[in-house]
């Protein structure tokens, strides 16, 4: 075994042993029963108490996020491709760190819009944070890269999105103005 899937292994062993996921499951549990996912958030609870230890989903996301919020996109990913192999399935809460973390790397748009649709082909809709964080990204990369976004915006609008501009605006109050005019521009055709 070479020294990345070792070092892998080890992290996400340490993680799941030292039960730090239960830092993640009330973040989970909160966005799934706000966003209109109480069934997932049920299963979460009743997985809970019925075996008296996370639900594997949680535990895989709660590593995913950690690998998000220190910029590592491929590990979160491969985190995330494990999950799936392990024949574990992704809830809402679960897409949105992955898209949200894919984001930050260019080199994971491509990877974070395609699991956007496979998100909405699975019934659920991303939501502000989540789609924000896209085409935050796609504003980000410049001028080539917008009507990319807007081919993207009409990709999911077929699938049934709606963007929330109020939404929008409050996820992006931080960011400068031309960053939060390209967004804007790009989800709703106008600033």
């Amino acid at each position: 075994m070479t020294g990345k899937p070792q070092r892998f292994a080890t992290v996400f062993n340490k993680i799941v042993h030292r039960k730090s996921q239960y830092n993640h499951l009330p973040r989970m549990l909160n966005m799934l029963i706000t966003e209109g996912f109480l069934s997932q958030a049920q299963e979460i609870k009743a997985e809970i108490v019925f075996n008296d230890d996370l639900p594997e989903v949680v535990m895989h996301t709660g590593v995913m996020e950690i690998y998000s919020k220190a910029n590592k996109a491929k590990e979160a990913l491969r985190v995330f491709q494990r999950m799936i192999y392990l024949g574990i399935s992704p809830n809402a809460y679960t897409y949105s760190v992955l898209i949200k973390g894919l984001s930050k790397d260019p080199n994971f748009l491509n990877d974070a819009k395609q699991y956007v649709l496979e998100m909405m082909d699975k019934g659920m809709q991303p939501n502000a944070r989540t789609y924000t964080a896209v085409f935050y990204a796609f504003a980000r990369l410049g001028e080539d890269k917008l009507n990319e976004g807007k081919e993207f915006v009409k990709q999911i609008k077929a699938r049934g999105f709606v963007a929330n501009k109020k939404a929008v605006r409050e996820v992006l109050k931080d960011k400068s103005e031309p960053i939060v005019e390209s967004v804007i521009d790009i989800l709703f055709g106008e600033y």
